[in-house]
């Protein structure tokens, strides 16, 4: 059977079945996997846990890993290969993506792009696209939010990256901040100046570690509303795709927005940037090994319960998140309870239809789910208009796999 037709029939299993049988069983693989790779990083960046934990306990994906993963490659439409880390840093990232690849598995990543001496030509035919973080369009901004990266080096890097790998998707990843709210606008610019012609602008995930509550754009939504449509504007003149966060409202108070500036601009980032790293300097009780997973889930973990069908999550059904250590889960949003590790059990399919995934699959049929989803923007934005089977292109066949199915 060829590869092509795999992955079409386990879409159509998903879309007959998409919570299995009685018992939560399914007969069908995950259509998207992110795995983790790498959980060192180049940079500190002050909304991530490197700001404060550095490279402490870091580590590389273990190959044993990806060859336990093997069985279901042939299933696999997508692998995004982020976790903690930067994905570039790990040794043998040519060696996996090609191997993704030879599976006709549409592989992308998020980078960013901050390694010196990088050649994009080696990676030809590794990426179908790769997101680019970048959280700034002036030299002070982006090296003030992304510690220990250059903006010229990224720049550069950009550049480099459009040159070796033309026919991949590029784009702009941005966190929206109060650091940088002021220059949404100018990031769209220099993503049309260096060629990216699709720019993504997220909501930023508050980290009580290191206490940049006040770092959201919650209090401030007149001018964060007035500064995205300016973005918004900007790409449509500049042929820039934009996307903008769903919570963000399309109209705002002009008035109130100038107010809302007026305190932003008073604010001493740099002061704040530096009183935040020594508080959670002191905080630390973790590296990044156990920042994670480290506990199976138990039926004390089902405590939300959801109304209207709105407990739907094409994460929790069609798509799973790996870490380095072979912990298996619903997705990278839950980072505590993992729902079976692969090293120890040597299965994927022991896993996935292992109790505890039959136990998620019953509650979210009947409307129960974890504490984890419970604030998770990305289950509430997307129940509504979820359906399995929809949003992944399958591509073309690149062999044929024998005795699958």
């Amino acid at each position: 059977m060829t590869l092509s037709k795999i992955k079409k029939e386990n879409v159509r299993r998903i879309q007959a079945a998409p919570f299995g049988d009685a018992q939560g069983r399914v007969p069908y693989y995950p259509r998207y996997i992110q795995i983790e790779h790498a959980s060192f990083c180049n940079a500190s960046c002050i909304m991530c846990n490197h700001f404060y934990l550095g490279n402490r306990g870091a580590a590389f994906l273990d190959p044993k890993i990806i060859e336990l993963l093997m069985p279901i490659y042939p299933y696999v439409e997508m692998i995004m290969l982020n976790g903690d880390g930067e994905p570039f840093l790990h040794p043998q990232l040519q060696q996996f993506t090609r191997l993704y690849q030879e599976y006709g598995i549409i592989v992308a990543a998020n980078t960013n792009l901050g390694i010196k001496g990088i050649d994009f030509n080696e990676f030809y035919g590794c990426f179908d696209s790769l997101s680019l973080s970048c959280d700034g369009a002036e030299k002070e901004t982006y090296e003030r939010i992304r510690e220990g990266l250059s903006f010229e080096q990224f720049c550069r890097n950009a550049v480099a990256l459009k040159s070796g790998l033309p026919d991949i998707r590029v784009i702009f990843d941005v966190v929206v901040m109060k650091e940088n709210l002021l220059e949404l606008f100018k990031i769209v610019e220099l993503a049309a100046k260096l060629g990216i012609k699709e720019i993504h602008f997220n909501m930023l995930g508050v980290n009580p570690e290191i206490g940049n509550e006040s770092d959201a754009v919650s209090d401030c939504i007149h001018l964060a509303a007035r500064e995205l449509v300016k973005a918004q504007e900007t790409g449509d003149r500049l042929g820039v795709k934009t996307f903008v966060p769903t919570v963000i409202p399309k109209t705002f108070d002009p008035a109130v927005a100038a107010a809302e500036e007026k305190i932003l601009e008073s604010t001493d980032f740099n002061a704040l940037i530096k009183e935040r790293k020594a508080c959670a300097a002191k905080q630390i009780r973790e590296d990044i090994s156990d920042n994670h997973l480290h506990q199976e889930t138990a039926d004390s973990d089902y405590k939300y319960t959801v109304p209207d069908g709105k407990a739907w999550c094409s994460w929790g059904l069609e798509r799973c998140y790996v870490d380095l250590q072979g912990n298996v889960t619903t997705c990278c949003f839950n980072v505590h309870h993992y729902m079976g590790n692969l090293l120890e059990t040597g299965s994927f399919e022991k896993i996935w239809n292992g109790e505890n995934y039959r136990t998620f699959r019953r509650n979210m049929k009947n409307g129960v789910l974890p504490y984890w989803c419970a604030n998770c923007t990305w289950r509430t934005e997307n129940a509504s208009k979820m359906e399995t089977g929809r949003t992944i292109p399958i591509k073309k066949d690149v062999k044929t796999v024998k005795g699958t199915y």
